[in-house]
């Protein structure tokens, strides 16, 4: 499926009923206007299958993200309801974002809704180069992936990504 459209919604097959069908579901978010640089993803809701023993997502249904300048996104599994991810889509007017979902076995009840915002290169609503999670309010909680089902399944492993945080004395400043 492909979406052009800013702030548009990607859902799974039949939302808001569970996905169970295996195999891939693939999402490719062209830029609205030649000037897009980064698109904002709020999963709105995310459940998938949760990660093994040792946090990975292999042999599970995951979430890959990648551009067509090689950047992907570290693999996300479990439930990442409520997160959000920034991702760089690169200033090639032509350039877009693939958002896979590859899916294991019929037996999980997976769904996903993810609101995907667009933004023009140089907005000061956008964090620097490399941040996957950006935080502008002057309070509040940040978790990393899968947070809240680190009590009872390992937490996801091979998260090697960055958090940033805007400083509110100077949030009419891109930095």
């Amino acid at each position: 499926m492909s979406i052009k459209s800013n702030n548009s919604y990607i859902l799974n097959p039949n939302f808001p009923s569970a996905y169970k069908t295996p195999g891939t579901c693939t999402y490719y978010i062209n830029k609205e206007e030649p000037n897009i640089c980064v698109a904002r993803l709020d999963m709105v809701q995310m459940v998938l299958t949760n990660p093994d023993g040792d946090g990975l997502c292999n042999e599970k249904d995951y979430l890959e993200i990648s551009t067509p300048s090689g950047y992907v996104t570290p693999k996300l599994c479990g439930k990442n309801s409520d997160y959000h991810m920034y991702v760089d889509i690169g200033p090639v007017p032509t350039d877009n974002l693939v958002i896979m979902f590859t899916l294991v076995g019929t037996q999980q009840n997976r769904y996903w809704e993810i609101l995907v915002k667009q933004y023009t290169c140089g907005s000061n609503l956008v964090p620097i180069v490399g941040c996957m999670q950006y935080f502008t309010g002057i309070s509040g909680l940040f978790e990393s992936y899968n947070w809240e089902n680190s009590d009872a399944f390992f937490h996801l492993a091979n998260m090697d990504y960055s958090i940033c945080f805007r400083d509110q004395s100077s949030s009419n400043i891109r930095h």
